[in-house]
């Protein structure tokens, strides 16, 4: 392959790349309830899921107490920095809502199992108090996960992102 190949197949891409960026479709989560927003993340997804095409999910400022699996390919999931903040209590050794134990890899705040995902400018936390249940051991299987990048998430980026979890 010579050298004008390559640039021109370059070019081709970067082409390509900034059209699929203009046509992707941006929805907003919001807690102020403001028309044209969404008031969940878990909201935000289904309404993606149902577009048909690349969509980026900006998340404003504020806890969304949500426990999610993000398994729509090439979404961009984004906040406006540390203060959109997606976070949920669970810990291995705690029951889910079918009766069963939630393991370590079920207790993950948000699980990506899609590809080309993008996580950037997010805080994503797992509000399991590990200090206190330490001090009380009233679970048996403490750990837990914030962020789990699952088996078929190829090319998942995380960009930015406060990961806290035990």
């Amino acid at each position: 392959m010579d050298r004008r190949m390559l640039i021109a197949g370059a070019a081709a891409l970067a082409a390509i790349s900034r059209g699929q960026a203009a046509s992707r479709t941006t929805l907003v989560v919001s807690k102020s309830g403001r028309s044209g927003t969404v008031a969940t993340i878990a909201g935000a997804f289904d309404r993606a899921r149902t577009l048909g095409r690349p969509v980026h999910i900006r998340v404003e400022p504020g806890l969304y107490e949500e426990k999610l699996k993000l398994d729509i390919p090439d979404l961009h999931l984004s906040g406006t920095g540390p203060a959109s903040i997606l976070s949920f209590g669970a810990a291995s050794g705690l029951t889910d809502p079918q009766g069963r134990k939630w393991g370590t890899g079920g207790s993950a705040t948000l699980t990506v199992t899609a590809p080309g995902v993008t996580l950037a400018n997010l805080t994503i936390r797992n509000g399991f108090d590990y200090l206190d249940n330490a001090r009380t051991r009233a679970v048996d299987g403490a750990q837990a996960v914030a962020l789990s990048i699952a088996r078929g998430a190829d090319r998942a980026i995380v960009r930015d992102c406060m990961i806290e979890g035990y």
